[in-house]
């Protein structure tokens, strides 16, 4: 009997190790561009989210991208939970985060056509190159919400489907 319960007592403890974690997937589509790469960061609550932050990245030494998030006041840096980078080679690009723990999270993504390590914009600020979001918002001359993005990242793991927009 206490063999027995000690083989349940271990599966028991495994699976409430497994649902620690979780896997999201993300699926890419409307990719026009078959180049560059797909660089993605998730975000774990709405102030590093927020829209007076700014995403900056940078290619270090040894040829990575390194990203980091920066309040315009503080100028402190506050990455995102988790960064995936994926090389573009099809019209659709599948990305993933692994154990990561359940709860609400946010996707921003960019594809970066030139592979020049950053977000190409124009002067007043708007994306030259594809990107997208969590929830797939249509932003009209306007920052997007919070609320608009969060998804919930699911025990069991969830998929996404992002339309890149441009």
């Amino acid at each position: 009997m206490r063999r027995w319960m000690s083989i349940v007592l271990c599966i028991a403890a495994s699976a409430v190790g497994s649902a620690q974690a979780a896997d999201l997937e993300v699926e890419i589509r409307g990719v026009k561009a078959k180049t560059g790469h797909v660089h993605a960061a998730l975000f774990a609550n709405a102030a590093d989210f927020a829209a007076d932050l700014a995403v900056r990245a940078k290619i270090t030494q040894e040829g990575g991208i390194s990203t980091g998030i920066f309040t315009r006041e503080e100028e402190m840096p506050r990455p995102p939970v988790e960064t995936v980078t994926a090389p573009v080679n099809a019209k659709t690009v599948q990305i993933r985060f692994t154990d990561i723990p359940p709860g609400v999270y946010a996707l921003a993504l960019y594809q970066d056509v030139n592979d020049d390590g950053k977000l190409d914009t124009r002067m007043d600020g708007k994306p030259l190159e594809p990107w997208g979001l969590s929830n797939n918002p249509r932003l009209e001359n306007r920052d997007p919400t919070w609320d608009e993005v969060k998804f919930e990242l699911l025990p069991e793991g969830t998929r996404l489907i992002i339309e890149l927009q441009q």
